[in-house]
């Protein structure tokens, strides 16, 4: 016997625990009730039958949806760029003209843009009857790859503040260049005269001196020329020979024949071999001294390299050999160190420690001084040491600064002495010096206006002499440009020097006498009629100041000069 009962399905958890409770009793009362019908059977059939009881709950349990709780990762922190980076949006406002092509017929050769002509000629007359004439004529055609011409300049003043003609003067050269380059070499060659004359008028006043007596004349003969690399690559490099004869109206004479290489091969990065060499061979011979050839040669190998960003160093040395009889030593060793270091985008640093044999020649100590004396002692100065370091930077707005200090010591270091028997001529003398230089200049260019402004203070400490004779204590130079549209052009300029000193034989003990401060005011005014024809007006020492950049030689005072250029 079976008996099957369907309990109902719950839904939810409520009615399974009502469920619960009520299915007890019910089970009970079932139980009893089947009970007590197996009894009343049994006691009519004699006995219990088989019974199997089954209890059928279709029970489906439903749940709600859980719900998931996840941890969010938290975003990593923003670390800034270092630099940072600015942008900078300009706002470009552009306008096209109008435009009306020109109809042609196509056997009609549209016209060539006009290359201006390198040739001019320019000529002027100023007081001190003093004519003036500078000109360029090319040797070939504006678009040829070959270019070259002939220059030449004359400046002469028949006067001068001291017994008029007694203190003349005058420049006159004359020189010819060509440059030629293909896709992998460029050659340059030069070659020129230059005549210098002055006359030694620093003699003391009230004495009778005939103009010829007192003349002086430098002619130099040059050659030179130029081989390198006519395209930038890894490996540059620049061989330059040259050769100069020089004379004077005397008896000194002096040959330097020179040659320099310089090569650079840049490797990965900033790295760089960098190997300079030159070598100078100079003879000379005056009246009373032999000729005597003297060889100077110097190697300088350096290694370019950037340990740390915006830091460049070059590591080396400079190997001298030189043949003067001053020093005890031939062999010379200095260091040839430098190093740059970018502040940002607009300022860096730069420093060095250096050494050199700097020549010294008739050459040199001619052009610095014209009325240097005969018989003249000459050796090259060597410079031990030189440290060197300073700022630049860029201000914006068209305006840059540098600022720095030099400080080196010099053995055999040139000045320039009065003579004490003929006190118009001067003497080279020969010290070791400690010198210290600070600078700091100034520079704005934009648009049609320009300027510099540069300073210099110096200071030098002597072993022998009293002074460093005819060596400036501080200098400044300062000049702007001016440019009204493509007519007009002027060009003040201010230069004052001052702290000099010299030594006064005329007294009977001698003494150190203080050169007054040079200030000169100049300014240069240029106007063009058209393309080819232009007039110009210089005006020197407007101040008409009374100085001396010599002991006993005061420059010419106020000084115009007025001419015209042609450009053909």
């Amino acid at each position: 016997m079976s008996i099957n009962w369907n309990l109902p399905a719950c839904q939810t958890g409520r009615e399974i625990g009502n469920w619960k409770l009520d299915s007890r009793i019910r089970i009970a009362l079932l139980l009893l009730t089947a009970f007590g019908f197996a009894r009343t059977y049994a006691q009519g059939e004699g006995g219990i039958p088989e019974m199997e009881i089954q209890i059928i709950n279709p029970l489906k349990v439903t749940l709600p949806k859980a719900e998931r709780n996840f941890s969010k990762v938290p975003a990593l922190p923003i670390e800034p760029i270092m630099p940072p980076i600015v942008y900078d949006y300009a706002v470009i406002a552009f306008s096209t003209p109008s435009f009306s092509p020109p109809v042609r017929p196509l056997r009609i050769k549209p016209p060539e843009l006009t290359v201006p002509s390198p040739n001019f000629v320019s000529a002027g007359f100023g007081n001190y009857n003093s004519p003036y004439l500078r000109s360029y004529i090319s040797f070939f055609p504006v678009k040829s790859t070959t270019i070259g011409g002939l220059s030449f300049f004359h400046q002469s003043f028949a006067k001068g503040l001291v017994d008029d003609e007694n203190s003349s003067s005058g420049t006159t050269s004359i020189m010819a260049n060509i440059k030629s380059s293909n896709k992998s070499v460029a050659t340059e060659a030069v070659a020129g005269f230059e005549s210098r004359s002055a006359n030694f008028y620093g003699y003391s006043p009230g004495i009778d001196v005939k103009k010829d007596t007192i003349k002086q004349t430098y002619q130099t003969y040059f050659l030179s020329g130029s081989i390198s690399n006519s395209k930038k690559s890894d490996f540059n490099y620049e061989f330059r020979p040259s050769f100069s004869y020089l004379k004077d109206k005397y008896q000194a004479k002096e040959s330097d024949l020179s040659l320099s290489l310089n090569s650079h091969y840049q490797m990965k990065g900033s790295n760089a071999v960098l190997i300079n060499a030159a070598y100078s061979l100079v003879t000379r011979k005056d009246s009373a001294i032999a000729t005597k050839a003297r060889h100077l040669f110097k190697v300088t190998p350096q290694y370019q390299f950037s340990p740390l960003e915006n830091l460049i160093l070059k590591a080396g040395l400079t190997v001298v050999f030189e043949n003067d009889s001053i020093g005890k030593k031939d062999f010379h060793i200095y260091p040839a160190a430098s190093a740059t270091y970018h502040l940002g985008k607009n300022f860096g640093l730069f420093a060095s420690l250096t050494g050199d044999m700097e020549k010294v020649s008739l050459h040199t100590l001619s052009s610095e001084n014209i009325w240097l004396n005969s018989q003249a002692s000459i050796f090259h100065t060597n410079k031990t040491f030189d440290f060197s370091g300073g700022i630049t930077g860029d201000l914006g707005g068209g305006f840059g600064v540098v600022a720095g200090f030099d400080f080196a010591r010099l053995k055999d270091y040139y000045l320039f002495q009065n003579d004490s028997l003929n006190q118009a001529k001067f003497n080279a003398v020969y010290d070791d010096v400690t010198r210290s230089n600070f600078f700091a200049a100034i520079t704005f260019d934009k648009g049609n206006y320009s300027f510099r402004i540069k300073g210099d203070y110096y200071s030098y400490s002597t072993d022998e002499q009293k002074a460093a004779w005819h060596r400036p204590k501080y200098k400044l130079d300062a000049y702007v440009v001016i440019k009204a549209a493509s007519k007009l052009s002027i060009v003040p300029r201010l230069m004052v020097i001052g702290g000099m000193k010299a030594f006064d034989f005329g007294v009977a003990s001698g003494q150190i006498t203080s050169l007054s401060t040079a200030v000169d005011l100049s300014t240069s005014l240029e106007y063009n009629f058209s393309g080819k024809i232009g007039a110009f007006l210089r005006l020197n020492n407007l101040l008409n100041s009374d100085y001396s950049l010599n002991y006993h030689y005061p420059v010419r005072g106020f000084q115009a000069l007025a001419g015209f250029t042609w450009k053909f």
